[in-house]
């Protein structure tokens, strides 16, 4: 889908004939989704474990352009495929798949950018599914968050690079038995984790909220917008609870080797991200003429977005407030929660899987999805929804743990 070199327009994109392309133009539609869902489930092995590259790289990864690559994609073509229910269904539902798991995940980590990896799979989905609603109200929804998690989850991993170069190590559990004396450090880890849990006052809430709203007018049964809104709201419950871990783990020592504070040139870039959350959380007007635009842009048609930090006693502030309250019940019983969800041993990592299933299931994988796609053409379109979901998500997390397992064992 490229002219003379240049992706089209939105605008473009959006005067494609959609019958044909439900018919003509089936596979590489469904190619461009699939590619553009690495990072989601049952494709999200690789993004955790990106995590062994030096720090700013991983700030680099993670807060823009390798995962975001696929947000933009899935935003570009957002015009086309707004209409098509195959769209709306993978989207939403490997999104909201995606943030839960990648959220409890998440709590179950001791490496800090480990920690931190999961949280940007747990938030990307959150991303996938807004655009999956595809409504204007969900598409600008989309944009803000993409700004706030840029800038948040940048300066977390590089908080995470400060406290690795000052105490030699990223792990809670040694990180416990140390005294960290690093105020400048701390207060910016405090602010950039504070926005990624959504707190008020801070980027990350009127993102949050935006979402929330989008969810609760999504369109479809009656009972489409609370699902859709409970699901994320439960992700967003353990988003507090893993944005608290990563605080009071790395910083909540009190005994043992005193950490001191890294230089300036350290905290700086930080800093940076961490400052630009809160102040545009004071002024999130700041951002109305990017966050329409980029929203016109992937809805084919002009959007206006009004940021403000309040907006009255709407049913997403509520749905806000009980999730940040239910995520501190989840801090305060935070060692039992731990103690539930501490990571048992198995024989294969996900990245094997990956791995043994490119080696060897290559072919495979092609011919079932010749397969699947075949079926477009003899099935309705709402039983394609339904099957094309079971199929992708069933039968490549069975193979690829299955080839795992028997091949771990030879």
């Amino acid at each position: 889908m490229r002219v003379a070199g240049r992706f089209p327009t939105p605008r473009a994109l959006a005067r494609l004939d959609r019958d044909a392309l439900k018919s003509g133009a089936d596979v590489s539609a469904l190619r461009s989704r699939v590619d553009a869902l690495t990072e989601q489930f049952p494709f999200q092995a690789w993004l955790p474990d990106s995590m062994v590259a030096i720090t700013p790289v991983s700030a680099y990864l993670h807060a823009a352009a390798m995962v975001k690559a696929g947000i933009y994609l899935l935003l570009r073509f957002s015009p086309v495929f707004s209409g098509v229910s195959a769209w709306t269904v993978l989207l939403v539902t490997a999104g909201l798949v995606t943030a839960v798991f990648g959220a409890v995940a998440a709590l179950r980590r001791y490496d800090l950018k480990e920690l931190l990896s999961y949280s940007t799979m747990s938030q990307l989905g959150l991303l996938t599914a807004m655009i999956g609603v595809g409504t204007p109200a969900a598409l600008s929804a989309a944009v803000l968050p993409t700004i706030a998690h840029a800038l948040f989850k940048s300066a977390l991993f590089m908080g995470v690079g400060v406290i690795d170069h000052s105490a030699h190590t990223r792990d809670l559990r040694e990180l416990a038995r140390m005294n960290p004396r690093m105020p400048v450090t701390a207060t910016l880890m405090v602010l950039a984790a504070a926005s990624m849990a959504g707190i008020p006052l801070l980027l990350g809430f009127v993102s949050n909220e935006s979402m929330l709203a989008a969810f609760l007018e999504a369109p479809g049964p009656a009972w489409a917008p609370w699902l859709l809104t409970a699901t994320a709201a439960s992700a967003s419950v353990f988003t507090v609870a893993y944005s608290a871990r990563l605080v009071l783990g790395a910083l909540g020592g009190r005994n043992g080797t005193v950490v001191r504070e890294a230089p300036v040139s350290f905290w700086a870039a930080p800093a940076s991200g961490a400052l630009a959350g809160l102040v545009l959380g004071l002024v999130p007007f700041l951002l109305q003429g990017l966050v329409s635009a980029g929203a016109s842009a992937a809805a084919g048609s002009t959007v206006e977005k009004n940021l403000a930090v309040w907006h009255g006693p709407v049913p997403e502030l509520f749905v806000s407030l009980a999730m940040l309250a239910a995520g501190a019940a989840l801090v305060l019983a935070r060692r039992r929660v731990h103690a539930v969800l501490a990571p048992r041993a198995f024989p294969f990592s996900a990245l094997d899987g990956v791995d043994r299933a490119v080696a060897g299931d290559l072919l495979l994988f092609g011919f079932v999805g010749l397969i699947a796609l075949f079926g477009v053409r003899v099935a309705n379109e709402y039983t394609f929804d339904i099957v094309l979901v079971a199929t992708l998500v069933g039968f490549l997390s069975a193979l690829s743990l299955a080839r795992a397992l028997t091949r771990g064992k030879r």
